[in-house]
């Protein structure tokens, strides 16, 4: 009988060994880190006609600036506008699109160029942000003009678009400015003291949008971005200038503003 008993619990001894799972002596956790900071350095500029991760070439335009702006939200480009130095005194409404000759991404010479204007994003905050313009009124640079100031004209940034690095646009997530033909039409400073006209919103961010490099593209060519001027403005023969001012503000931009 004690036989018998033994030989069973060698039996099931055996079965057991044979089916154990590994003894682990130790199980310990290491961490995988990778740290960021925000890139507070002036960004490169992207060309709006090919708006590429690997196409960031500086682009060289007779009008536009590159403002050099440092920090983690920048705006980096805006556009200098010109509409010619030598238009004749015509009456009624007359207008005048934008000369704007540059080279493009494959460095062609004398080419035409859109108006752009491009914000990044790389605080890591998901904040959003907005863009708006305002427009002083032209005036003459001659002061003993007859006509010293066109308070009704205008400037317009027509066809709007938004780019992004990868070229897609994304209207969805960056919203720009869409009134009649599809247009941004600067308002006045009346006052140039910031308190008198409304400025407009050209393109902006919501909560959790607008990281990266973003591109506010009026059009595909420079006939997209043109000066009024209507009937009732008399002109000297003199040159006029208008001071717009872009203000780039941290913060969810508001849908209802665009």
């Amino acid at each position: 009988m004690n036989k018998v008993k033994l030989g069973a619990s060698l039996t099931l001894a055996s079965a057991v060994l044979g089916f154990a799972s590994p003894f682990v002596a130790h199980a310990d956790d290491a961490t995988a880190t990778a740290g960021f900071s925000a890139d507070t350095a002036a960004k490169d500029v992207l060309y709006p006609d090919a708006p590429t991760a690997g196409v960031q070439n500086k682009p060289v335009y007779d009008n536009n600036l590159e403002t050099g702006n440092t920090g983690d939200l920048t705006l980096d480009y805006i556009p200098v506008l010109s509409f010619g130095t030598d238009n004749k005194i015509a009456t009624g409404d007359q207008t005048y699109i934008s000369k704007s000759i540059g080279t493009d991404s494959t460095g062609a010479a004398g080419t035409e160029q859109a108006q752009f204007i491009q914000v990044t994003d790389v605080s890591g905050t998901l904040a959003g942000w907005d863009v708006s313009a305002m427009a002083t009124p032209f005036k003459a640079t001659d002061s003993t003009a007859a006509s010293q100031t066109l308070p009704n004209s205008y400037v317009t940034f027509g066809n709007t678009a938004v780019a992004f690095p990868t070229g897609t646009v994304k209207a969805d997530l960056v919203r720009h400015k869409t009134a009649e033909a599809n247009g941004a039409q600067l308002s006045h400073d009346d006052d140039g003291t910031g308190t008198v006209g409304t400025a407009v919103h050209l393109m902006g961010a919501t909560q959790d949008n607008g990281v990266g490099t973003n591109l506010f593209v009026a059009g595909t060519k420079p006939d997209d971005t043109t000066f009024t001027k209507p009937a009732q403005d008399n002109v000297s023969a003199t040159s006029y200038v208008s001071t717009i001012t872009y203000t780039l503000t941290a913060g969810a931009a508001d849908p209802a503003d665009y």
